[in-house]
C-alpha cells in the first residue's frame, strides 16, 4: 500500500498544454501551487470518478450537499492507515479515533457538543484583546529589518493565544517552535501519509505531542479550577480530552498559514492594502473574502457508506471522495466575480471550514486570528514589502506557504 502511496506523492508536471480532469492528480504540486485553473475546470466537469479512482465533487451546491449527507462518512476506511484497527499499532491511529474531525453520529455528536460548547464559551470569557496582542507583536517583529512573518509573526501570535485560552503556561521560544512542528505533524491525519518512514516520524511526533499536552493539562487542573480544562473532564475520557487538546492546538497553531495566505495577497495588491489602510473597512468582512479567496484547505475526503446519489450522479458503497473546498469557494453561482477580492461581498457562505456538524470547531478562534492580523497590519506605521520567492509547502490538500519574507521600511513622510 504505502509502495502505491509514495508514486501518487511523486511530484510530476504535466507535459499536456490542457488540462483534463479524469487525470486530475490531487497531489501534483504544481495543483498545490496554481489550483485555481484546474479547481475552474473541475467545476465544469460536474461530479465525475478521476483516474485514481477518487470521486470529485466540486460545485458549491453540491458540495454543500455532500457535508450535510449521512452517508458520506468522516471515519478511516477498513483500508486507511488510520483506521480504528490499527489504534493499538499505531499512535497515529490511536489519536484520529479519539478526535471530532475522525468520528461519526453517534460518536461524534455528544462529543462535539460538550467541545464545541465549552470551547465556544471559553472564547467568549477570556479577556483577550487578539488586536492589541496581535499589534504589539508585529511592531516587535519589525525590529528586524527582514523577517518571515510566517514563523516570527503569525506562528507565535496563533500558539500563544490557544494556549492562554486552554490555561496551558505561556510557551518560551522553543517550546513555540516545537508546537508548531507537532502541530504540522498532526495535520499529516487529514492527508496522504506517503510512506512508512513517515508514519514513524508521525507516531514519534504524535506522542511527544501528547506527553506535552498532558503536562499542560495536569497544570491548568491545578492552576485555573474553573477553565475550560476543567469543565470538559467530567464529560470526557482521559483520552478524549487529551487528543482533542491537540486538535485544538494544531488547529490554532495552523491557522498561522490563513494569516501568511492573507498577508501575502494584501503586500502583492497595492489597491487592497489600501482598501485595508482606509479605517472604515470591515476586517471580518475582508477576513471572510481572504478566507474564501485563498483557503489553506483545498479539499477534505469522505467516504460513502453506501450509495449516494448528488446532483443526479450515483457514488457507489465504499467510494473515497474529494469535497473541493477551494473550488466550491470560486463557483461563481454563489460568488460573483470569484477570482475578485472583493472587500465588500454581500454573501459569503465559503466552505473553507466546512460547513454544518462537522464544521471546524476552531473556526470562531481562526476568524478572531485574522481580524487581529489585519488590524496590527492595518495600524503599523511603516511599509511592508515580500521579498524573495514565494514557495508552497508540498502538502496534498493544503495550500500553505514555506514562507513569508518581508522587508520594513519606514513611512514616507
Amino acid at each position: 500500500m504505502f509502495k502505491s502511496l509514495r508514486e501518487r506523492w511523486k511530484e510530476r508536471t504535466s507535459s499536456a498544454p490542457d488540462f483534463s480532469p479524469e487525470a486530475f492528480d490531487p497531489f501534483d504540486h504544481s495543483f498545490i501551487t496554481a489550483p485555481h485553473p484546474r479547481l475552474a475546470a473541475l467545476r465544469d466537469a460536474g461530479i465525475f470518478r478521476c483516474q485514481n479512482g477518487s470521486w470529485i465533487v466540486s460545485r458549491h451546491q453540491d458540495v454543500t450537499e455532500a457535508l450535510a449527507h449521512p452517508a458520506l462518512l468522516n471515519s478511516p476506511s477498513n483500508y486507511a492507515v488510520l483506521n480504528e484497527r490499527n489504534s493499538p499499532r499505531y499512535i497515529c491511529a490511536a489519536v484520529a479515533n479519539n478526535t471530532l474531525p475522525f468520528l461519526d453520529a453517534p460518536a461524534h455528536t455528544e462529543l462535539r457538543k460538550h467541545i464545541n460548547r465549552q470551547f465556544q464559551a471559553q472564547l467568549r470569557s477570556q479577556a483577550l484583546n487578539f488586536q492589541q496582542i496581535a499589534e504589539a507583536k508585529l511592531l516587535a517583529t519589525s525590529a528586524n529589518k527582514h523577517t518571515d512573518l510566517l514563523s516570527d509573526f503569525a506562528s507565535p501570535l496563533c500558539i500563544e493565544l490557544i494556549c492562554q485560552l486552554l490555561g496551558f503556561e505561556p510557551p518560551d521560544t522553543a517550546q513555540t517552535q516545537q508546537l508548531k512542528q507537532w502541530s504540522s505533524w498532526f495535520f499529516y491525519l487529514f492527508s496522504i501519509i506517503p510512506s512508512e518512514a513517515v508514519r514513524a516520524e508521525l507516531d514519534v511526533a504524535l506522542d511527544a505531542f501528547r506527553a506535552y499536552c498532558e503536562q499542560q493539562i495536569a497544570l491548568a487542573c491545578q492552576n485555573h479550577p474553573s477553565d475550560f480544562i476543567n469543565e470538559l473532564r467530567p464529560l470526557l475520557s482521559a483520552e478524549q480530552l487529551l487528543d482533542n487538546c491537540l486538535l485544538l492546538v494544531a488547529d490554532a497553531a495552523n491557522a498561522d498559514y490563513a494569516i501568511a495566505n492573507a498577508m501575502r495577497l494584501i503586500l502583492s495588491s497595492p489597491s487592497l492594502l489600501s482598501q485595508l489602510r482606509n479605517d472604515n473597512c470591515d476586517l471580518e468582512s475582508l477576513a471572510d473574502e481572504l478566507l474564501r479567496y485563498d483557503s489553506p484547505s483545498l479539499f477534505i475526503a469522505r467516504r460513502t457508506a453506501s450509495e449516494v446519489t448528488l446532483a443526479g450522479t450515483s457514488i457507489p458503497a465504499n467510494s473515497g471522495v474529494l469535497l473541493m473546498l477551494a473550488a466550491a469557494n470560486h463557483d461563481s453561482a454563489v460568488f460573483p466575480h470569484p477570482e475578485k477580492i472583493d472587500v465588500n461581498r454581500a454573501r459569503s457562505p465559503y466552505l473553507s471550514f466546512g460547513k454544518g456538524g462537522h464544521a471546524c470547531v476552531g473556526r470562531a478562534l481562526v476568524r478572531k486570528l485574522m481580524v487581529a492580523s489585519l488590524y496590527a497590519l492595518q495600524h503599523f506605521p511603516g511599509r511592508l514589502a515580500i521579498r524573495g520567492e514565494i514557495i508552497w509547502e508540498h502538502r496534498a490538500g493544503h495550500r500553505w506557504l514555506r514562507e513569508l519574507n518581508v522587508e520594513f521600511s519606514p513611512a514616507r513622510g
